[in-house]
């Protein structure tokens, strides 16, 4: 059986598509930032990565707060690994702020867990976000600057 040179060209350039889409694909998960990779809460937008416990937590507990959930549906809406979930649903459970069905195998935040939520928003209102960070280029050397090497009676009594 012999193959045209028509065909193994148009096999050429369907499979440097595919990588070209594969490589396209990977640059978009690494950088892209989704949508639901940033959360807002109390008018402010968060990057969920480097997540402290408490808004781990809350994620876990906003997830379930209006009906029964499957651990599935709370990872994925929490947007946490497996090992977390089960990390902190374990604590979540024991703390009683939510409540798990043996029957049903589903998971639903407590009033006690609707209660650290509300807390949880309150503590975002009242703490300022953090600024980004000034560049460190663009700031002025203040070793150069005299007056602040000088002792400070020298300072006072000038």
């Amino acid at each position: 059986m012999k193959i045209s040179l028509d065909i193994i060209h148009f096999l050429i350039i369907l499979m440097s598509g595919i990588i070209l889409h594969v490589v396209v694909l990977f640059c978009l998960m690494t950088f892209y930032v989704y949508p639901e990779d940033v959360e807002k809460e109390g008018g402010a937008i968060y990057r969920l990565k480097n997540r402290s416990d408490i808004e781990v937590m809350a994620s876990i507990l906003r997830s379930a707060t209006k009906s029964w959930e499957y651990k599935t549906t709370i990872m994925n809406n929490a947007v946490v690994s497996h090992s977390q979930l089960i990390r902190y649903l374990a604590i979540a459970v024991e703390k009683e702020l939510m409540e798990y069905s043996e029957t049903t195998g589903l998971y639903r935040t407590t009033a006690a867990g609707v209660k650290y939520l509300a807390k949880y928003e309150q503590l975002l209102v009242l703490l300022p976000t953090i600024p980004d960070l000034p560049d460190l280029d663009n700031v002025p050397d203040v070793s150069k600057q005299d007056h602040l090497n000088e002792p400070i009676k020298d300072r006072l009594l000038s």
